[in-house]
């Protein structure tokens, strides 16, 4: 056994809610730009704990070792992937009926919630919070 977890209550749930719905004040009016670069600088400081995660991840899971290691690269790749992708993250304009014009305005949602399955616990959470992060949404994983 690597650790034990207390039973999470609904208690629980509504307090981790609440403060991602907090975090989300800040986090949603930052420039697309400033969250790709904590999204880059995130998996920077992954890698410098590399090993040690990946210690983790093998006690936990009981996957080989340099399958753990690769599952900590997949994770920082995703978010490296979509801090990069912050600079292309723009207004548009569509045309619409009658020759009109819109203007497609990206907003963040709000708060969400994601579930990760157990056998690629890391680099699938990559693929969850990347996106919503980099959008404006905070996830509350």
């Amino acid at each position: 056994m690597v650790d034990s977890v207390p039973k999470g209550t609904v208690v629980d749930i509504r307090r981790a809610i609440d403060v991602a719905a907090n975090a989300f004040k800040k986090w949603s009016i930052m420039a697309p730009s400033k969250r790709g670069s904590i999204l880059l600088q995130a998996g920077h400081l992954i890698l410098q704990q590399e090993k040690e995660l990946a210690t983790l991840l093998t006690r936990e899971q009981g996957k080989p070792m340099r399958e753990s290691i690769l599952e900590i690269r997949r994770f920082v790749h995703t978010l490296d992937h979509y801090g990069g992708m912050a600079k292309s993250l723009r207004t548009g304009a569509v045309v619409l009926d009658n020759g009109r014009h819109g203007l497609v305005l990206r907003k963040p949602l709000g708060v969400c919630g994601a579930i990760v399955p157990w056998n690629f616990p890391v680099s699938l959470m990559g693929n969850k919070l990347g996106p919503a992060l980099l959008a404006g949404k905070h996830s509350g994983c």
